[in-house]
C-alpha cells in the first residue's frame, strides 16, 4: 500500500471544510489516505481516516492511482463506506 498525509478536509467531512495547517504546522487535525500500490495485486481497497478515527473504504477500480491524485483532502462522500469497528481489530496472535 501507498500512503499520503492530507492537510485539509472538504465539505463532506464531519465539521465541514477546513485546513489542518496553521502557521506551517498541522495542529488542526490530520488525515491519511492509503491505496493499493498495484491495484488487484496488492489489494483493491482505498482507505481514508482522520483524527476522529472513523475509517472509510472504497474500491476506486483499476484507475486507483490516477483517481487518488485527484483526492487532495479528506472528503468522504456517501460513496465511501465506514469500516465497522470490529473489522478494524487485528486477529489474536
Amino acid at each position: 500500500y501507498l500512503y499520503r498525509v492530507l492537510h485539509a478536509q472538504g465539505p463532506n467531512a464531519p465539521g465541514g471544510a477546513y485546513d489542518y495547517m496553521h502557521n506551517g504546522e498541522m495542529t488542526r487535525g490530520f488525515a491519511l489516505l492509503a491505496w493499493p500500490a498495484k491495484y488487484g495485486a496488492s489489494g483493491v481497497t482505498t482507505f481514508l481516516v482522520n483524527q476522529v478515527g472513523v475509517l472509510y473504504e472504497k474500491d476506486l477500480g483499476p484507475d486507483t492511482n490516477k483517481i487518488v491524485s485527484t483526492l487532495p483532502v479528506f472528503d468522504p462522500d456517501k460513496s465511501w463506506v465506514i469500516v465497522p469497528a470490529e473489522a478494524q481489530t487485528l486477529p489474536d496472535s
